[in-house]
């Protein structure tokens, strides 16, 4: 092994102190050996530190700060980091043993691909329901233009805007990518306490990256309730300042011809909030919200989430 890691593994955490060990277990258990894990616990008032601390593998630092939220441990662990590739963990996550292996290959035979990522079990705690991720993602994945570059893994070569805003088929701790990459893009948007990701993978795109993807399951991506992926007014609202800042981006590269695509998202946002508003009764915020979706066309389907809102019965004490 090299002095250096070639791979830096980031794992931000935050009051997960149950779930965490199997998410660093599952690192430390990688056919891959070329590591260092950076465990950052952002601010935890549980036993985070004393999980992190019971392992001694070398590998493996840990640093504490103030709570920031996600984005600022992963652009401060990213700044810590010795790798010349960056891969991402969350806390609440499992990889499958020869996910860096695999990935890895396809990295180092590959010079021109910025980042991989891969499929997933998809495990949501809240719904008991669980599914593979790309068979989830299929309609919108269905969509890339692709170039096959083996039997399973493929480059993304076109309709990539398209398809990321039918659906973030991209989970992130399936990623691996280039440093020198990173370093191009840029921080991940700390103004956002979800939809950071998103926000990532289309500035990357925007600035001519290229991925490609494996449709080998490399991770357990488990949703636990309560999660900032669950959804929930916070969630959409924080997608609507991702798609924001993505509009943003897109303008001041003069990539008009995407517009139509975050429009879309931007509707599909607006109108999810109108049942939540409805739920809680709050019936400005559910007259917000179908004013909003109806900014980007007419659309049946926010009337009618619209009535439905007005019209659920109050349950009774």
């Amino acid at each position: 092994m090299k002095n250096s890691p070639l791979v830096t593994v980031v794992l931000p955490t935050y009051n997960r102190a149950k779930l965490l060990s199997k998410s660093i277990e599952s690192v430390i258990s990688q056919t891959y050996i070329n590591w260092e894990l950076i465990i950052w616990n952002d601010g935890s008032l549980d036993e985070t530190d004393k999980v992190i601390n019971s392992y001694k593998d070398k590998r493996i630092n840990s640093y504490f700060d103030d709570n920031h939220g996600m984005s600022y441990g992963l652009n401060n662990s990213i700044k810590k980091s010795r790798g010349e590739y960056i891969a991402f963990l969350d806390d609440d996550d499992q990889w499958l043993e020869n996910k860096l292996s695999h990935q890895m290959d396809l990295l180092l035979d590959n010079p021109g691909v910025d980042l991989v990522f891969g499929n997933f079990l998809n495990i949501d705690l809240a719904s008991g329901e669980q599914g593979i991720g790309f068979d989830q993602n299929h309609y919108s994945m269905n969509l890339l233009e692709i170039e096959n570059k083996s039997d399973d893994t493929f480059l993304i070569t076109g309709n990539f805007f398209k398809c990321i805003c039918l659906s973030n088929f991209i989970a992130f701790d399936t990623v691996v990518i280039r440093k020198n990459t990173v370093n191009k893009v840029g921080k991940f948007n700390e103004t956002l306490r979800n939809s950071m990701d998103f926000d990532y993978w289309w500035r990357l795109a925007l600035g001519g990256g290229k991925m490609a993807y494996t449709n080998d399951v490399v991770l357990k991506r488990i949703k636990p309730q309560g999660s900032l992926s669950s959804p929930g007014i916070l969630t959409y609202e924080n997608k609507i300042r991702g798609l924001d800042s993505c509009l943003q981006e897109t303008l001041a590269k003069g990539r008009n011809d995407l517009v139509p695509y975050l429009n879309r998202s931007y509707k599909r946002a607006w109108q999810n909030m109108i049942p939540l508003y409805g739920s809680k009764r709050d019936f400005k915020g559910v007259q917000k919200s179908f004013y909003q979706s109806m900014k980007y066309g007419v659309n049946f389907g926010s009337v009618r989430l619209l009535f439905e809102a007005i019209a659920k019965p109050v349950k009774m004490p």
